[in-house]
C-alpha cells in the first residue's frame, strides 16, 4: 500500500525534519524537542520510537540496531531519518492495514501536545486540520472517521465528547486522553 507510506511520511514529516535538523545542527534544535519525546515517552505505543530518536540524537548511526524491534510506522519514519542524514537504510516494505493503529496514537500524542498551554497555537491549529480531515475521510473506517470527530471535538475545548460511537478500545484511549488532559 504505497498510499499508507505516503500518508505516513506526510503525517510525520514535520517530525522527521526535526529530527534531521537536530542530528545535523545539534543540541539547540534537540532541547526544543523534548517536550515532544517526552509526550512520546508517555505512551507505551511510542516509547521505542521516542528511545530510537534519542538514540539518532545522541549521534547513534547504525541502521540495523536502530530499526530493530520497530513497527512499521516508526520504522518508516526512523529509515527516512537514517537516509536523509546519509545511512543506508532498507527501504519500507509495504504498510500493512494493521499498521494504523500505530498511526492513530501518534495523532493522540499530538492532540495531547496541541491541547498543552505552552504548545504554539500554530500547532494546534495543524492538528484541528488533521482531525477534521480524518473525521471527513471517505476511505477510512466509520470507527476511525468517529474518533477523528472525537480528537477534533477535543481540540476545540470539549472535555466531554460523547463516546458511544467508539469502540471500546479507542473509547478508552479518549477517556485516557481527557484524564491527562486533567
Amino acid at each position: 500500500m504505497p498510499d499508507e507510506i505516503a500518508r505516513v511520511r506526510k503525517q510525520w514529516q514535520p517530525v522527521i525534519q526535526a529530527i534531521i535538523a537536530a542530528a545535523d545542527w545539534g543540541d539547540k534544535y534537540a532541547t526544543q524537542l523534548e517536550p515532544f519525546l517526552n509526550e512520546l515517552e508517555r505512551q507505551d505505543a511510542w516509547r521505542p520510537l521516542a528511545a530510537t530518536f534519542r538514540r539518532l540524537l545522541a549521534g547513534e548511526r547504525d541502521a540495523e540496531a536502530l530499526l530493530t524491534g520497530l513497527d512499521g510506522v516508526s520504522g518508516i519514519v526512523v529509515g527516512d531519518v537514517l537516509r536523509a542524514l546519509g545511512v543506508d537504510a532498507p527501504m519500507p516494505d509495504e504498510l500493512d492495514s494493521a499498521d494504523l493503529t500505530p498511526v492513530v496514537e501518534e495523532i493522540f500524542a499530538r492532540v495531547a501536545f496541541a491541547c498543552r498551554d505552552e504548545t504554539p497555537v500554530v500547532y494546534g491549529e495543524e492538528m484541528y486540520a488533521v482531525t477534521q480531515k480524518m473525521a471527513e475521510h471517505p476511505t477510512l473506517d466509520p470507527e476511525l472517521r468517529e474518533l477523528g470527530r472525537v480528537l477534533h471535538r477535543i481540540l476545540a475545548g470539549e472535555r466531554a465528547p460523547e463516546l458511544s460511537a467508539l469502540t471500546p478500545h479507542w473509547a478508552a484511549r479518549v477517556r485516557e486522553l481527557l484524564r491527562a488532559l486533567g
